[in-house]
């Protein structure tokens, strides 16, 4: 019986206290809400408003139509702001500090901005150099700390890859001595952050005859394929991309196995565009550690 329109017009009613302005402020003509204001008295069988002195006021019962406004109508105003507002520009920060990963999250951002058109990224190429504060890490380190949430996406191993020319591709292990006279090709970061040295090289005290820094997977992968070099990168990296080309993953002994995770700040894990990207990330890696067929 009481509709909002009605809200609406007792409350302008009273704040202006004459039929114009009150028309005026709800954009409509006196007419329309003299006949809106007859018709809502007529169905609740009272009068709403009385004439004073050339001013309206509100009857005892207009007085508590205007209560029942003042409760709901600012509630209601406010939910159809929230429902009709443009969602914010939103800058998520994101790093890899899985140099590896680059190549195939790159794909999962571009279709996520798709879906949200009013994010945006902030990829972070120095976290190599030093500790970030990011939104998103992708990592293959576990964190210890607890002001952080950290999924796992999935375990992979880390496997030599040689050229088929290499004398080194007739082996089905390679232990560290093997390295000793290799051209090992590894990513631009320290070599204290690199797994071959961690786990194998150093504790067997062998340095290879030359460490080339390589920009970039294909880079690493084609100089492979041109028999330049040898590399220990992910299992996945090289899963299809080996069927095509002339080279060889062997496994390490002892074998370097890893975790992928996905670090998120707590204040932005919930976000659905978060939880969309853990999603694809985690689907995009399962689909990578399947070998090619």
């Amino acid at each position: 019986m009481i509709e909002l329109k009605h809200l609406r017009t007792i409350r302008a009613i009273d704040q202006q206290g004459s039929l114009t302005k009150a028309a005026e402020q709800l954009a409509t003509s006196q007419s329309a809400l003299s006949h809106q204001l007859k018709e809502l008295e007529h169905k609740l069988a009272t009068k709403l408003v009385t004439r004073d002195k050339r001013k309206l006021d509100l009857t005892t019962q207009g007085k508590s139509i205007k209560s029942l406004a003042d409760e709901v109508l600012p509630k209601i105003d406010a939910l159809v702001a929230t429902l009709t507002e443009r969602p914010r520009a939103q800058s998520l920060s994101l790093g890899f500090a899985c140099h590896a990963c680059f190549q195939w999250l790159m794909p999962i951002c571009r279709n996520l901005q798709q879906d949200y058109p009013s994010l945006s990224w902030d990829i972070r190429d120095d976290v190599f150099e030093q500790e970030c504060d990011l939104d998103i890490l992708f990592t293959d380190e576990a964190s210890t700390d607890n002001q952080v949430i950290e999924i796992k996406l999935g375990q992979f191993e880390q496997v030599a890859v040689v050229s088929e020319l290499n004398p080194l591709s007739s082996k089905e292990l390679l232990v560290a001595e093997d390295f000793a006279n290799q051209v090992l090709l590894t990513y631009p970061v320290e070599i204290s952050r690199l797994d071959i040295f961690n786990q194998l090289l150093t504790p067997a005290n062998v340095v290879p005859a030359k460490t080339r820094k390589v920009a970039n997977s294909h880079s690493i992968l084609q100089m492979i394929h041109g028999n330049i070099g040898v590399a220990v990168l992910p299992d996945w990296l090289v899963n299809a991309y080996q069927y095509q080309t002339g080279i060889r993953t062997i496994p390490l002994a002892p074998a370097i196995t890893k975790s992928l995770y996905i670090r998120l700040k707590s204040d932005i894990a919930e976000l659905s565009s978060v939880n969309q990207l853990v999603i694809a990330s985690r689907d995009r890696f399962a689909t990578l550690m399947q070998p090619f067929q």
